[in-house]
């Protein structure tokens, strides 16, 4: 265990960190943050604070390992036999308070073994084969600025952490790290200056962005766990979604593995979550969902798509929109799991408009009429599953599995395709669009998809992939 201002860092057997912060010495502590490192460190015998992250040693199977959690790179491992043996390190610093050397002695066989290793230097000296990024697959990514050639971008993985990620025509890198979650973190959404992130162990929490420069890391505001879960191990949160209500409350909803969606009232002032309902009608996880404002802004509507390829359509209602109501389920959007959803509110001929994508290579828009008549138009043109879509008026982009990038637009009865691109990213897993900046280049990582319209100016024959009846 160790302190640093009003951080306690606590490890033990289980080979996680656990951050403690008081806000002062009277009163109890709250939990910041768990980090776990079992897969490196298994039994975790000291934590040292450096300037730069948090250095742990301990031993795993009969290795003892030495370890910096910001470089993500083991400092020193030795074969000791395992912890149970007498043993001492010295960890030793320079003025600046980072690590300058590293003495490990233990006793085994009958002999003192001694290793030593001296990492003082310049460790920008080390060419990096590639920029630090996150240790697992990124899930979900959402764009806090674009404009021409430049990016900020917010990035979930499976790792735990959110990164904050600034890029360039000529560079792109990290310029925070957030750490907070227990597990995989699943959805982002972003509303007003706060950030709503959910995922594993049935988790969420708000963050908020201090300064729009973002000279200073967001700030966690706090966090919540849904009740009533299965299993803390099992429940997850696939989707979340936050709209802004009067008087500083938030209203956010948010997709469950065990085939429900929680609906959450969070209050600014007091930074405090409440669950006000919990929804259930469709019959598997629920993998995407999306909420806004109906025409006149006192209605809020939410569509959900589940795993087996229905979307619901909800009004969210009551006191303070406390409750939902099903509306309608539309049924043969997808034949499978819908991954993506993107709502449109803004057209006054009817109630909305969503465009999905799903496992079974289809990218459908759909159209729920006042009455709630629903028709749909639909094109198979991605070859793998689509994880990605998003609609802007009378255009959509889709992206999928199969490494193509499509922009389409909607002309009365027909799908029409204006350009299709193939990008070397490979195992897409979802798509966020800047539609603020049309023009915008195109980044290396094509994190940022520009509306392709100057396509559509220069190419006067537009390809009809097939003529699609409206079908009720």
């Amino acid at each position: 265990m160790c302190i640093r201002d009003r951080t306690v860092f606590s490890a033990g057997r289980d080979g996680s960190i656990c951050r403690l912060h008081f806000t002062d010495f009277h009163s109890a502590p709250t939990i910041s943050g768990l980090q776990r490192l079992g897969d490196v460190v298994s039994l975790i015998e000291g934590v040292v604070v450096t300037p730069f992250g948090l250095v742990v040693h301990g031993t795993r199977s009969s290795n003892y390992v030495v370890y910096d959690t910001a470089r993500r790179c083991t400092l020193l491992q030795a074969k000791c036999g395992g912890s149970k043996r007498p043993m001492d390190l010295r960890i030793g610093h320079d003025t600046e308070g980072q690590l300058e050397s590293l003495e490990l002695g233990f006793y085994k066989d009958g002999n003192v073994n001694l290793h030593s290793v001296c990492i003082a230097g310049d460790w920008s000296m080390s060419a990096a084969l590639g920029g630090e990024f996150h240790g697992r697959e990124v899930v979900d990514i959402a764009l806090l600025q674009a404009s021409a050639g430049n990016f900020t971008l917010l990035t979930a993985s499976e790792d735990t952490t959110i990164r904050i990620v600034r890029g360039s025509p000529n560079e792109t890198r990290t310029i925070f790290s957030l750490e907070g979650h227990t597990s995989s973190v699943r959805s982002l959404c972003l509303c007003d200056d706060l950030i709503f992130s959910a995922g594993g162990a049935a988790e969420m929490i708000c963050w908020r962005i201090v300064d729009s420069t973002l000279a200073n890391p967001p700030s966690q505001m706090g966090s919540f766990q849904l009740e009533n879960a299965l299993e803390e191990v099992v429940t997850r949160c696939l989707g979340v979604r936050a709209v802004s209500l009067p008087n500083g409350r938030y209203l956010v909803a948010v997709g469950v593995s065990d085939a429900t969606i929680a609906l959450i009232s969070y209050d600014r002032a007091t930074s405090e979550f409440v669950q006000t309902a919990r929804l259930k009608h469709q019959h598997g996880p629920v993998l995407s969902l999306e909420i806004g404002w109906l025409e006149g802004g006192n209605k809020l509507a939410m569509v959900t798509g589940c795993t087996d390829g229905t979307v619901a359509v909800w009004a969210v209602d009551g006191p303070d929109f406390q409750s939902g109501e099903l509306k309608s389920v539309v049924d043969g959007c997808h034949q499978s799991g819908v991954n993506s959803i993107s709502l449109s509110t803004e057209d006054p001929s009817c109630m909305l408009r969503f465009a999905s994508g799903g496992d079974d290579q289809a990218v459908t828009v759909t159209t729920v009429g006042h009455n709630l008549e629903s028709s749909q138009l639909q094109c198979t043109l991605h070859t793998a599953a689509v994880r990605g879509v998003k609609l802007v008026g009378e255009y959509a982009v889709s992206t999928g599995a199969d490494q193509r990038l499509a922009l389409w637009t909607l002309q009365g009865n027909n799908l029409v395709l204006l350009h299709m691109m193939c990008i070397e990213v490979a195992d897409i897993s979802t798509l966020a669009v800047s539609y603020t900046h049309l023009r915008a280049h195109e980044t290396p990582e094509h994190l940022v998809c520009r509306l392709l319209l100057e396509k559509k100016k220069k190419k006067k024959n537009k390809h009809i992939i097939k003529e699609y009846r409206k079908r009720h």
